[in-house]
């Protein structure tokens, strides 16, 4: 996985033997979270392990914490 920036978005590759294929996604966002409901339009196993950009994620609201100090 190669991360584009913690705050903006990711690209990363899945690799599939049995298909012999690889396929590369783009996820951006803004400050840490997406503001639309991602898992109803991506599949779970499309995501890195532990993905998580809903709004009440750890990552942002420690952000927003260091924002406002």
């Amino acid at each position: 996985m190669d991360v584009l920036d913690q705050h903006y978005g990711m690209v990363y590759a899945l690799r599939d033997d049995e298909k012999q294929s690889i396929t590369y996604v783009e996820l951006f966002f803004c400050n840490f979270f997406y503001d639309l409901e991602y898992w109803k339009y991506i599949d779970e196993s499309l995501l890195p392990e532990h993905f998580d950009a809903k709004m009440d994620n750890v990552y942002r609201e420690t952000y927003l914490e260091e924002l406002s100090n």
